[in-house]
C-alpha cells in the first residue's frame, strides 16, 4: 500500500509538498502494477488506468511548482503509456452497458447485440495487451526517472518563513474550480455537444484529483470530493453514451446484414440515454453546491500570497 502523506504536508514548502504528492501518486501506480500479476483481481487493469490518470493529473496541476524536476519529454512518455489504456477502457465500459440491455431487447435485435459484444471484446483485449506491453517495456524507465527527479529540488534561502503549501493549494483549487465551472457552463450552452461535454468531464476529473490528497489531511473537505464524484458520474456516463453513439453510427458498414436491426436499436437507445443524462446534468444543483463548499471551507487554507497569482 502507498505510504500515507505526512500530516504536516500543508505547512511544508510548496515545492516539497507537491513532490511528496507526486511520489504518493507514483507509488499508487506501482502498487496497481503489482496487482496485474494476481489472476483473481479482475479490477487490476482498471485500477492501474485510474492510478495513471491521477499521476498525470497531479504532475499537470503542479507543473509550475515541479519545474526543474519533471520535464516535457518525460511527461510525453508518460502520456503515451497512459494513452494506450483509452480504447480498452471505452470498450470495457460499453460492454457493461450492453449487459444491461440484454433482457429488454427483442429477438430480432440479438444478432446485432452479439456481433457488437464480440467486436468490443476484441477491442478491449487488444487494448489491454497494448497497455501491458507498454507498461512492461517503457514504464519501468519512466518510473525510475520520476522517482529520482521528484526526490530533489532547489530552492533559494529565504530569511523569512516561506509560504506554506496550503496557500498554493488554495490558489490551485480555486483556479481549477473556475476552469471546471467555465467548461461546464460552455457544455450546458451547447446543447449536448460531445466535445464540450468531454471538456467539462476532464476539468471535473482534474479538480477532483487535485482535491483528493487534501482530503487525506482535511477530512472536512470530503463533501467536496463527494459532490465532484456525483458530477463526474453524470459526465462520465454521458461521455460513454456519446462514444457509443459515435461507434454505432459508424459500425454498421462493418457488420453483417443480420446485425443491422439490432445495431440501429442500440443506437436509438444510446441517443435517448445521452439526452436523459444531459437533462439530468442541466437540472443538477451540484455545481452550486460545489462552489458553496469551496467558498465555505476556504478558511482551511491561508490567504493567497501575491507571488502565486
Amino acid at each position: 500500500m502507498a505510504e500515507e502523506l505526512p500530516p504536516d504536508l500543508l505547512d511544508r514548502r510548496p515545492e516539497e509538498a507537491v513532490r511528496l504528492i507526486a511520489l504518493w501518486r507514483l507509488a499508487e501506480v506501482n502498487q496497481a502494477r503489482q496487482c496485474l500479476d494476481d489472476p483473481d483481481n479482475g479490477e487490476a487493469l482498471h485500477d492501474l488506468r485510474v492510478a495513471l490518470r491521477r499521476l498525470r493529473s497531479s504532475l499537470r496541476s503542479y507543473r509550475e511548482l515541479l519545474r526543474g524536476s519533471v520535464r516535457k519529454p518525460l511527461l510525453r512518455q508518460l502520456k503515451d503509456v497512459a494513452g494506450t489504456s483509452g480504447p480498452a477502457r471505452d470498450a470495457e465500459v460499453q460492454l457493461e452497458w450492453l449487459k444491461s440491455q440484454h433482457s429488454s431487447l427483442a429477438e430480432a435485435d440479438r444478432p446485432g447485440l452479439k456481433w457488437l459484444e464480440q467486436h468490443l471484446t476484441s477491442c478491449r483485449d487488444r487494448g489491454n495487451r497494448r497497455l501491458q506491453r507498454a507498461l512492461a517495456r517503457r514504464f519501468p524507465r519512466i518510473e525510475a526517472k520520476l522517482d529520482m527527479k521528484l526526490r530533489i529540488f532547489r530552492a533559494a534561502i529565504d530569511a523569512e518563513r516561506p509560504p506554506a503549501f496550503r496557500a498554493a493549494a488554495g490558489t490551485l483549487v480555486r483556479a481549477h474550480l473556475q476552469h471546471f465551472l467555465a467548461a461546464l457552463s460552455t457544455a450546458l450552452q451547447r446543447d449536448n455537444d460531445a466535445v464540450a461535454n468531454h471538456d467539462a468531464r476532464i476539468e471535473a476529473k482534474r479538480l477532483r484529483y487535485l482535491v483528493e490528497p487534501l482530503v487525506e489531511l482535511l477530512r472536512s473537505w470530503k463533501p467536496i470530493v463527494d459532490t465532484l464524484k456525483s458530477l463526474q458520474d453524470i459526465l462520465g456516463e454521458l461521455h460513454d453514451a456519446q462514444v457509443m453513439e459515435e461507434q454505432l453510427d459508424q459500425l454498421p458498414s462493418q457488420a453483417p446484414p443480420e446485425a443491422q436491426h439490432g445495431l440501429r436499436t442500440l443506437y436509438d437507445r444510446s441517443v435517448k440515454r445521452s439526452q436523459r443524462l444531459f437533462a439530468q446534468l442541466k437540472d443538477s444543483q451540484a455545481p452550486k453546491e460545489l462552489s458553496d463548499l469551496v467558498a465555505r471551507m476556504g478558511e482551511d487554507l491561508e490567504p493567497v500570497p501575491a507571488s502565486l497569482h
